[in-house]
């Protein structure tokens, strides 16, 4: 019988070993358990307090007996709710925040579209700026042209009207030497009466001339002959042009080179013009 006790001995021996090494590994994961729990707890505290969920208490997880497991899940189910919430306003804010990015590009595309219209009006009006610029230059220069014209234009009248001086003062000049020839050929004649001799009116065959001046207001044009050609007063010599009669005048004065002589209205063809021919 006593060997009979020894196997049986020994089993019990051996199982409580057994025991004893499962029981020092329990104790052991015990504390790992008891470890890990604590952390749960206060990560879950930890996110209860960024969740701003103040009715969460971590006490409510710490849990000694069987009964009390609702009222940990009751804890943790309000947890997970106030989570979930927190997720939806989260979704809600990434929702709102992913409409106001595409506002924001919208706006951004916008202000650059603007940005580029308003560079485009920028250098379209600096583009008209040059031409409006290049144009006033060029209205200055018109301008300068045009005062200078007038410059022009005012020297031309004043030595218009000195011309035109000059001219009356050589008409006054002309009717001053006409006058004289008058006289003096009045006293010729006159002392050719008291000698006795007569005035010979026969002109040279083939007398020609030119006339060089002519007065329309006075009826008479000078011509570039005279007594050294032997022109005399009173004869009667035809004006051409060309081809054509354009009159007859009457030489009434006469000087060495030049003579006046009165015009035949009555014979006028055409209006005398400088530079017609006189022929006898």
């Amino acid at each position: 019988m006593a060997k009979a006790l020894k196997p049986i001995v020994f089993v019990l021996l051996l199982l409580s070993i057994v025991s004893l090494i499962l029981g020092f590994l329990l104790f052991g994961k015990r504390e790992v358990y008891k470890e890990s729990t604590a952390k749960s707890r206060s990560a879950l505290s930890e996110i209860a307090r960024n969740l701003k969920f103040d009715d969460f208490r971590a006490s409510d997880l710490v849990v000694t007996d069987p009964a009390q497991f609702p009222q940990m899940d009751k804890s943790l189910n309000l947890l997970a709710a106030a989570a979930q919430l927190k997720t939806d306003e989260l979704e809600t804010t990434q929702q709102a925040l992913d409409v106001s990015r595409e506002e924001r590009d919208q706006a951004r595309d916008e202000a650059n579209r603007a940005i580029a219209d308003r560079e485009a009006a920028e250098d379209e009006a600096a583009r008209l700026n040059q031409e409006v610029a290049a144009k006033s230059a060029e209205v200055t220069r018109q301008q300068a042209r045009l005062d200078e014209l007038q410059q022009d234009k005012v020297d031309l009248q004043l030595q218009t009207d000195e011309l035109n001086t000059k001219l009356a003062t050589v008409e006054d000049e002309l009717r001053d030497v006409q006058d004289q020839l008058v006289t003096l050929e009045q006293e010729n004649s006159d002392l050719l009466s008291q000698l006795g001799y007569g005035t010979n009116k026969q002109l040279p065959k083939g007398l020609t001339g030119r006339v060089v001046l002519v007065n329309k207001d006075w009826n008479f044009v000078v011509i570039n002959l005279g007594s050294d050609q032997g022109l005399v007063s009173d004869a009667e010599m035809l004006i051409h042009r060309g081809d054509q009669l354009v009159g007859k005048i009457t030489i009434s004065d006469v000087s060495r080179n030049l003579a006046i002589a009165d015009l035949n209205r009555n014979s006028l063809q055409d209006s005398v013009m400088e530079g017609d021919y006189v022929v006898y």
